[in-house]
């Protein structure tokens, strides 16, 4: 927070409230360890197959991408979730109960001191509600998506989340997974005993906060890292791309990270097969792709 590019002001309520939960977390504090998220991460990997489709624009369909953004006064990132929402729209229909869109914003240009080379988490956002309308074209509906991300786009906002998540004993914040995939543990693990006694108490502050959360995840989330500067060669190497891959989860339907590097922008669409089908994931590539030429 001293780094801060302003002084975020964070209410007496919130405080209060912040300030509420971390002692009842202290009372129940549960501390996982390394051994904890390796049980975690090969439950996770035994009961889903993670998937990705990878799309590789050329430089000649990269720039005409950005070309077409420009003349239609819209970011590259929004003509991509415009794109996405309106294939998922054609595929599957919108996203059921108001999903809100995930818009991540990279933090380390903000800070007053700059970062240089340390390695964090410098990154914040905010989520927004649109709904992809048919009825409009798709260029208009980007212009719309990207002057609502541009509203909801101000310093204040991007960095309060920030403040507000440095209050909260990061203990808690780490246990998070430990509700939503905890579940997943077999009884020949490890730590099966200590993680089903955290997962399955009601009571527990932590748990009833990531509970509560998951009705209110996005249904797509694309984080586009926009045009890096690479060198394009080293030594007898060449830099043709870079391909960049996340995750999947359960939760979030659409998990879709971009870059840019060399003049081509490629980006990987991640999932879960059990969530979503391959077939059902390229035919949504494939719309999205029609939208964007």
């Amino acid at each position: 927070p001293d780094n801060f590019p302003i002084d975020i002001k964070i209410g007496k309520a919130i405080r209060f409230a912040i300030n509420k939960m971390n002692n009842l977390w202290e009372q129940k504090k549960t501390i996982f360890d390394e051994e904890d998220e390796d049980n975690i991460f090969r439950a996770f990997l035994d009961n889903y197959n993670f998937k990705i489709i990878s799309v590789e624009l050329s430089a000649e369909e990269t720039s005409d991408l950005a070309e077409k953004c420009r003349q239609h006064e819209v970011t590259v990132n929004s003509a991509l979730n415009a794109a996405f929402l309106a294939a998922r729209n054609s595929i599957r229909g919108s996203f059921k109960g108001g999903k809100s869109i995930m818009i991540p914003v990279n933090t380390r240009k903000r800070y007053k001191q700059p970062i240089g080379e340390y390695v964090g988490v410098y990154v914040s956002g905010f989520e927004l509600k649109f709904s992809y309308n048919p009825k409009k074209g798709f260029w208009e509906n980007a212009k719309i998506f990207n002057d609502k991300a541009k509203e909801n786009l101000y310093i204040n906002k991007i960095f309060e989340f920030a403040a507000i998540t440095n209050l909260v004993d990061q203990s808690m914040v780490d246990a998070r997974q430990f509700t939503l995939f905890g579940n997943l543990v077999p009884s020949s693990f490890s730590r099966y005993e200590k993680i089903h006694t955290y997962s399955s108490d009601e009571k527990n502050i932590a748990n009833k906060r990531a509970k509560k959360q998951i009705s209110k995840f996005p249904g797509l989330a694309i984080t586009n890292l926009g045009l890096l500067d690479y060198p394009d060669k080293y030594g007898s190497l060449e830099l043709d791309r870079f391909i960049l891959v996340t995750s999947g989860t359960p939760y979030i339907e659409l998990v879709i990270p971009v870059v840019t590097v060399a003049g081509k922008l490629s980006f990987t669409i991640n999932y879960l097969e059990e969530i979503t089908d391959t077939e059902t994931m390229e035919k949504i590539k494939t719309e999205a792709l029609k939208y964007l030429n």
